[in-house]
């Protein structure tokens, strides 16, 4: 055993960082790195801790003669879930031991259960099992996971083993980007500026006034048709309509609304903040916050419409039926209450999807200058500076 372990992953930048002429250390891989990975030229250790009907698979998508060549006998060391008879070279994973001795004071408690392990993926079981045997160095080479696919859920458990044989002393070396972070706090370089905000409302402001006559002009016209259904009881298809289109145009002016009071809410904060620091800036988690904080009186504005809608033109047609002046006057009267409550729901629904369309779109344009900051700095607005 020597006193440095690599532990090599399959991404191509592995061949980048690691030179294969180096005779100090030992090399571990992952399942079929050997056979389809062509920059791993050797490995003193061989990692397959999937099921047994995982290896076993004739049909394996990486490499079909992988299942013979476990048992072919001419292998490293294969860390494996068991020792299989027919892995000539297979080496059960010490997992017990390994837990009892590395985390004794860890346990950690989710929604609905709890445990007192946390192994995310094949590289910390390497990990754990490198700091377990007494490896001084540990060097990690090809570990990007950088696709949010299952690397995602497994990036936290390399980082926990790394702090791990951190903390045990054993001295680390990652070539890789997955700690290319900035500094909480102190950095960030994408970021919206005052103007952002000052030009939208600047664009919104004629928008709402237009919206604004509008929706003067089709009230109008929805009380006069109204008033002529009322007195004759003609025309009540062309009165629906108006009545429909009067509480369109109440939800796009509200919709125009609720885009101009975030837009206004987010200039009030830039302001005071430049005020108190001299500067502002405001991190992904403030345009985040603001979508899910109206999320529930969202959905109560939906429930709201959609149930006053149905009563409204069950109401209506009721109206319809009614063979005199007076029978349709208190119809439409009942109209009219449940009609009211529509139109108020529907501009509140207006009010949060325009608030909710303004902070995706600064969620947007956010990601956006993240991705053209190509990701360095600029990524503390996605760590909730």
């Amino acid at each position: 055993m020597k006193d440095v372990l690599i532990i090599l992953g399959s991404h191509p930048r592995g061949a980048e960082t690691f030179d294969f002429n180096r005779t100090d250390c030992d090399i571990w891989v992952f399942n079929e790195a050997l056979a389809i990975q062509p920059h791993i030229k050797k490995a003193d250790a061989v990692f397959q801790m999937h099921a047994e009907a995982i290896w076993r698979n004739p049909h394996n998508r990486n490499d079909s003669n992988h299942a013979a060549w476990l048992k072919s006998g001419e292998t490293p060391l294969i860390y494996m879930q068991d020792v299989y008879p027919d892995v000539p070279k297979s080496v059960r994973y010490p997992l017990q031991d390994i837990c009892r001795t590395l985390l004794p004071d860890f346990s950690w408690y989710g929604m609905d259960k709890q445990g007192d392990k946390y192994f995310s993926s094949t590289f910390c079981y390497a990990l754990a099992l490198g700091i377990h045997q007494g490896y001084k160095t540990i060097e990690v080479h090809g570990a990007e996971m950088e696709t949010d696919t299952e690397y995602k859920y497994q990036r936290d458990g390399v980082t926990f083993w790394l702090g791990i044989a951190i903390g045990r002393g054993v001295k680390v070396k990652a070539y890789t980007k997955i700690f290319d972070f900035p500094l909480y706090g102190y950095e960030g370089e994408a970021t919206l500026h005052l103007s952002d905000f000052e030009k939208r409302v600047d664009e919104l402001k004629p928008l709402i006034e237009e919206q604004r006559t509008r929706y003067k002009d089709i009230t109008l016209y929805a009380t006069q048709t109204l008033d002529e259904f009322l007195k004759t009881g003609k025309k009540y298809q062309e009165t629906m309509d108006a009545l429909k289109a009067q509480v369109t145009a109440g939800y796009e002016i509200n919709k125009l609304a609720g885009a101009m009071q975030e837009n206004e809410k987010y200039i009030a904060k830039a302001k005071a903040m430049t005020e108190h620091a001299g500067e502002f800036q405001f991190s992904r988690q403030e345009f985040e916050g603001a979508l899910m904080g109206t999320a529930n009186e969202h959905d109560k504005a939906i429930n709201a419409a959609t149930t006053s809608a149905g009563a409204c033109n069950a109401l209506f047609n009721k109206a319809i039926q009614a063979k005199n002046y007076v029978k349709r006057k208190r119809a439409v009267d009942e109209f009219l209450q449940v009609a009211r409550q529509y139109l108020t729901a529907s501009c509140y629904v207006g009010l949060y999807n325009g608030a909710a369309s303004e902070n995706s779109a600064y969620l947007a344009k956010l990601d956006k200058l993240i991705k053209a900051a190509g990701g360095s700095k600029s990524e503390a607005v996605l760590l909730n500076v």
